[in-house]
């Protein structure tokens, strides 16, 4: 099916071309006369169950037809929906509103009746009272009285009680009042009758109201029998006027039947294979493959522990980054030529990342007078010794300068300077066995002073925790402003943990792209529980052309530098010489 349209597409492979055309375009034919063949097929059986199903709903239709005329003639009933109850329902409706009028008359003469009983029992003057005061005729007597009163009492202020006027409006008064009393009981009278006729219009009109109700619910009863038999007949009716719909439909599709589809686009004949597509599938193979490499590489950048950028040292360690040294030749493992590069090479990318480690220290502290410093790794092999001689030499240049080898197991400071290895060294100057004059010597090009490790002491660690060593350590701290110590890896021995509680700084030295950055904190993290004061990590063997490319970083030294005379090939020469460049 070709997807979001009504069409299908037919394919059929074949070494013959030919064939593959004509077995498509046949088999489309094939579908669409077979549909066909089924839809007639299916027509004519619909066609005769129909058939056969409308004589009996015609023959139900008569017999509910003939029920409902029963049931009509039965009850009288001629027109259920407009004459059965037309006057049954008008009727309820005028004796209700008579009852509702009936019930409010009777209310208001129950009321008044009620009280002029209340008033009569009580003793007071029905003449006060409401229901009598609205009559007309007691309200016209009650005018008279007080007009004659009145009349009275103006004669009597004149007249004695003798006087004929006088006796004259006596009379009128009393006359007045009797008139008064005679339309009162009239009016109670016609109270009373009111209330007596009101009770019994209301019980005349339930009784009827009653009875048309009743009269009403028979003729329901009828009706509901009524409407049952109607929608019988009206779904008997719905139902054969269906079936002989779809039986003319029926017969009508029957002789003409449409194909269930048509062929948009002939198979035809090809001039060119469909498979296989080298092309494409070399294509495929070339993307597959770039993208296993891709996700190659991304999984092994995500496995890869270890530090790669300078961004690596500060976000991986949470140390400040002291400087970065570069990437050299690997031709021999001999330190004896790095050891001096500072000195052969000043203007190399080597020797400037010494300076600058240098001007890092030299700030660190710029009120301390005389530095101690601890250069210490994570491993062997890392260029802790070479970077400690490089920094001791370039600290030389502007500082009084003295190189310790505090690495007595294996020590590597004598063998880069080329000094005899039995020469005394730092053993032999706390153990008493030589003296400080002794011990010390000097590298040639350079003011620095180096101590060697000398004999390798029994335990080297005692040696180092010994009181003699503090004093030591403090003498010669007093001669010289900055005193570096190469000492052993942090991840072997604890020498650099004893070492670290005496200096001002330590310089913590890893190496790219080999040094995992957790061995690197479990170092880090042991010193400064040591209480160590950590300096700065020197990343060392950085590649910075590789860096540039891959991690964004970026060195001014990679592209340009100056020599004496101006900008040339000074900082940018990151090939040391090949008569003297050899491994770090």
């Amino acid at each position: 099916p070709v997807r979001l349209s009504l069409l299908a597409k037919i394919s059929f492979d074949s070494a013959d071309k030919e064939l593959a055309a004509t077995v498509a375009n046949t088999l489309a034919n094939v579908f669409i006369d077979a549909d066909l063949d089924v839809h007639f097929q299916m027509t004519q059986k619909a066609s005769s169950w129909l058939q056969e199903r409308m004589g009996g709903i015609r023959k139900k239709l008569d017999d509910s037809e003939r029920q409902l005329q029963a049931y009509r003639d039965q009850s009288g009933i001629v027109d259920v929906k407009s004459a059965s109850q037309s006057g049954q329902g008008k009727q309820i409706e005028e004796l209700t509103q008579r009852m509702v009028e009936s019930r409010l008359r009777l209310a208001e003469a129950e009321n008044s009746y009620n009280q002029i009983k209340s008033a009569a029992k009580g003793g007071a003057d029905l003449a006060s009272m409401p229901a009598v005061v609205r009559n007309t005729v007691v309200a016209e007597a009650l005018k008279q009285q007080a007009d004659a009163e009145r009349k009275l009492a103006e004669v009597g202020q004149r007249y004695g009680k003798d006087h004929p006027k006088f006796v004259q409006a006596d009379g009128e008064v009393r006359t007045a009042r009797e008139n008064v009393k005679r339309q009162t009981d009239n009016v109670v009278a016609s109270v009373t009758r009111e209330y007596e006729v009101a009770r019994g219009t209301v019980r005349t009109l339930e009784a009827a109201l009653g009875n048309a109700r009743g009269s009403i619910q028979n003729t329901n009863r009828k009706e509901f029998q009524l409407n049952v038999l109607e929608r019988e007949v009206e779904s008997n009716r719905q139902i054969y006027d269906m079936f002989v719909k779809r039986a003319k439909e029926t017969n009508l599709s029957g002789d003409l039947e449409t194909a269930v589809g048509r062929i948009v686009d002939r198979a035809k004949i090809s001039n060119n294979a469909v498979k296989p597509q080298k092309g494409m599938i070399i294509f495929t193979a070339l993307m597959l493959g770039l993208l296993g490499g891709v996700f190659a590489s991304l999984v092994m950048d995500l496995l890869d522990n270890t530090l790669k950028s300078t961004a690596d040292v500060e976000t991986k360690l949470k140390q400040p980054l002291l400087t970065t040294l570069p990437l050299l030749e690997k031709r021999s493992a001999d330190r004896t030529t790095t050891a001096h590069l500072f000195l052969e090479e000043p203007k190399s990318l080597y020797a400037e990342s010494i300076r600058t480690a240098r001007t890092g220290v030299l700030l660190s502290s710029l009120d301390l007078a005389n530095r101690i410093l601890l250069v210490t790794s994570s491993v062997p092999g890392e260029g802790k010794t070479t970077f400690s001689i490089n920094l001791a030499i370039a600290h030389a240049n502007t500082k009084k300068t003295l190189l310790i080898d505090a690495d007595m197991r294996r020590p590597a400071i004598g063998k880069g300077l080329e000094i005899d290895a039995h020469t005394p060294g730092l053993s032999n100057l706390v153990a008493g066995n030589a003296t400080a004059a002794e011990c010390i010597h000097s590298v040639a090009g350079s003011s620095l002073s180096v101590i060697t490790a000398g004999v390798t002491p029994l335990n080297p660690l005692e040696l180092l925790l010994s009181q003699r060593f503090q004093d030591t350590l403090a003498s010669l701290s007093s001669q010289y402003e900055i005193i570096i110590i190469d000492s052993p890896p942090v991840g072997l021995v604890s020498d650099a943990l004893v070492l670290s509680k005496y200096v001002t700084g330590v310089i913590y030295v890893v190496k790219a792209v080999q040094t995992p950055y957790q061995l690197a904190r479990r170092g880090l993290l042991r010193i400064i529980r040591a209480e160590g004061p950590i300096l700065g990590i020197v990343l060392n063997c950085f590649d910075v052309q590789k860096a540039e490319k891959y991690y964004g970083e970026y060195s001014a030294y990679g592209k340009y530098g100056y020599d004496k005379e101006g900008y040339g090939d000074g900082y940018g020469n990151t090939q040391i010489s090949k008569s003297k460049a050899k491994a770090a």
